[in-house]
């Protein structure tokens, strides 16, 4: 087999198995969401909202960008690895300690005195990925994704099995914090069952500062993207408190899930994908067009779709107390397209060694964010926020088309865009027919279903009537992904 179909194959079995792992994953999510949110109240999720931000803060801002180094290289890794796992097993002790004792200082911040003990007890976690198994790494970088599938498996059943149980029996925080704390203990062990790799307590001062040199932009780019992604977060709970935290985290949650996580598992496959064809122009721009042109051409169907029934899906599947989430679901919806498709860049970047391009577009993200953020949520509140997040994309997405544009390729960035054309087509047959539907029908479970299934067929068929006269072939990429398929079993 020719060393393109090689690659080709390998990068759609890849992307078969990030996206059952992440189908999979999301499905629980979502079941798991809807059991939850109709058990416990937004004041729950408020709190366990804290506990999150507080380690993800802490995690964010000591973060290594090694998985990344060792991804990109094209050497071998091995002598590399036992360096990597000591310095993040020191770093997971030092992060719970720090969470440890700064639990209190963060209730008083939030004005919730609940929330330190259940910091405490939450931040183990921080232990658990401390010391999780480094070989891991060679799933992504050798594009064997059916073993993360395993790994992500079992640590998503049993966090969901724990959860729906203890929501059941104890209905209140607790459900969240055990399951949190039990799935990843679960995730630590299958690491090490999975992968034969063995690390030992060993550092190499030359490798350490090898991996960090690289590791540094990841480092830079991961603060900027938490403080755009979080940053909201922590500004909305602690101005207007708990509870409205939770109505805004299930409404991201709800609104970008779906969209985004197309992209972010799309990127797994194709970031090690690119670094291996980086040095060939023709092969490398002709996968960052197909990539383009499938994800947003999934992430349009999924966002539209939100934006049109999550009215009806919060009225069937979720209690009158989360209506609230409605206005800002629809906001942020539109950002998590944008913002999808701002994150198809990032792969491309980073294997052209310009982790900084991703720096740089999120700090404008960040700035035009947090400039308008207190404003809008004094006088707008949840809404206000929301808007915030989206005029902050905004400016990220125009950045990733610059910084593309001055890339070292031969890129032409209007060739990229021409999906967007028949894609436009399919979200108005969809839109024209389902909004009349909305209007002078009761929405039943049923009817909701058939709703989604109907807004599939024509974005589909606006699709399809576009290209039957125009010279785009989006459709056909998919045929592509069907025969590698299917030649592979050849095979």
């Amino acid at each position: 087999m020719p060393e393109n179909e090689s690659l080709s194959s390998k990068v759609v079995k890849g992307g078969f198995w990030v996206f059952a792992t992440r189908i999979f994953e999301r499905g629980l999510g979502f079941i798991r969401i809807i059991i939850l949110a109709r058990i416990l109240s937004p004041n729950d999720f408020g709190l366990f909202g804290i506990l999150l931000l507080s380690i993800s803060t802490l995690e964010t801002f000591s973060q290594t960008g090694f998985q990344s180094a060792l991804v990109q290289k094209k050497e071998k890794i091995e002598s590399y690895l036992d360096t990597a796992w000591t310095i993040l097993a020191v770093r997971g002790l030092i992060l719970y300690t720090l969470l440890f004792f700064s639990a209190p200082l963060i209730a008083e911040f939030f004005d919730a005195s609940r929330a330190s003990f259940f910091i405490r007890i939450v931040g183990i976690t921080t232990l658990f990925r401390g010391f999780s198994n480094i070989g891991t790494v060679y799933f992504q970088k050798e594009i064997r994704f059916n073993k993360k599938f395993i790994l992500q498996l079992v640590t998503n059943i049993v966090e969901f099995i724990v959860a729906v149980i203890l929501a059941y029996t104890l209905k209140n925080v607790w459900a969240l914090v055990i399951s949190q704390l039990i799935g990843g203990f679960s995730g630590l062990i299958t690491g090490y069952i999975i992968h034969p790799y063995r690390p030992k307590f060993q550092f190499d001062k030359k490798k350490a500062k090898e991996l960090f040199t690289f590791g540094k932009w990841i480092t830079g780019s991961g603060i900027i993207i938490f403080i755009a992604t979080q940053g909201d977060d922590i500004f909305l709970g602690k101005i207007l408190g708990a509870t409205a935290l939770g109505i805004y985290q299930l409404s991201y949650k709800i609104s970008n899930s779906m969209a985004t996580e197309v992209t972010h598992l799309i990127s797994k496959v194709t970031f090690p994908a690119y670094s291996k064809i980086k040095d060939n122009s023709l092969r490398l721009k002709n996968a960052f067009t197909r990539t383009f042109s499938i994800t947003t051409m999934i992430t349009f169907l999924l966002s539209t779709g939100i934006l049109l029934l999550i009215p009806e899906f919060v009225n069937i599947f979720l209690k009158e107390k989360w209506a609230p989430i409605i206005i800002p679901v629809r906001i942020l919806s539109i950002a998590g397209l944008l913002r999808s498709i701002s994150a198809i860049f990032g792969p491309l970047f980073l294997s052209l060694d310009k982790p900084n391009y991703d720096l740089y577009k999120n700090m404008i993200r960040v700035i035009i964010t947090f400039s308008s953020i207190y404003f809008l949520t004094i006088s707008c509140g949840i809404k206000g926020t929301s808007y915030s997040v989206l005029l902050g994309i905004i400016g990220a997405l125009i950045s990733d088309l610059y910084l593309f544009k001055i890339l070292p390729t031969n890129f032409e960035l209007k060739n990229i865009l021409k999906p967007i054309y028949p894609i436009s087509i399919g979200i108005l047959f969809m839109s024209v027919a389902i909004i009349p539907i909305k209007i002078y029908i009761d929405i039943t479970l049923f009817i909701f279903i058939l709703l989604v299934i109907l807004s599939i067929i024509l974005y589909l068929s606006g699709i399809y009537l576009y290209e039957k006269w125009s010279k785009i072939s989006l459709l056909k990429n998919f045929y592509w992904i069907y025969k590698i398929i299917v030649n592979n079993k050849k095979h």
